[in-house]
């Protein structure tokens, strides 16, 4: 995304003033992950709304506004961003596991499981990806046997990916706690402390 914004702003400041630096002030604000959610909301819609933008990048817009509305708590716009997005790109990995995101805080485990398998078979070395499926697994856990292994599994994986991910380790460790294996619980808290002091 950084790319085209780039792009946006190299192109208003050769043009001057007018619709092309507009759009390049509302990616400035889109792209932000801590604002004020109402001009991020704002501004993601003006460049999703605008039919000069290509579908990809008003796919973008769609999902960064997806996000501010879940932030905000609201769950059916983001997930109808989300839907929206993935319609005009259903390529973008991140999307899908944001809907996923989105339907595990509503409690639709399975809708959030298939989102997050779409996820990893788009982008299959996320560590996010699978860290996010991990949580989703631990999240449906206490109704589906199998889970918590499924979710350890996805946590290594993640782990084995990006051994610096403290947040795997922690989320590992209360997957095995919650299965009743204190030692494991308690090697992988402890590389949280390890990875803390680095």
């Amino acid at each position: 995304m950084r790319g085209y914004l780039r792009m946006f702003c190299v192109l208003a400041s050769a043009l001057g003033s007018g619709p092309l630096l507009a759009l390049s002030e509302d990616w400035s604000v889109c792209k932000q992950e801590d604002g004020d959610r109402g001009k991020i909301i704002a501004a993601c819609g003006r460049i999703a709304a605008d039919k000069r933008s290509a579908p990809r990048e008003r796919a973008i817009a769609l999902n960064n506004r997806g996000n501010a509305y879940q932030m905000n708590k609201d769950a059916a716009r983001a997930i109808a961003d989300y839907e929206a997005a993935l319609r005009l790109d259903p390529s973008l990995a991140r999307t899908y596991l944001n809907r996923a995101f989105a339907y595990k805080g509503q409690g639709e485990y399975d809708r959030a499981l298939a989102d997050a398998n779409k996820a990893i078979e788009l982008a299959p070395g996320d560590a996010v990806a699978l860290r996010g499926r991990g949580d989703i697994y631990v999240a449906r856990g206490k109704k589906a046997q199998g889970d918590l292994d499924a979710a350890i599994a996805d946590y290594t994986e993640a782990i084995r990916l990006d051994p610096q991910d403290a947040t795997a380790y922690r989320h590992r460790g209360l997957a095995y706690e919650a299965k009743g294996d204190g030692n494991h619980a308690s090697a992988d808290y402890n590389m949280v402390i390890q990875l803390g002091t680095k």
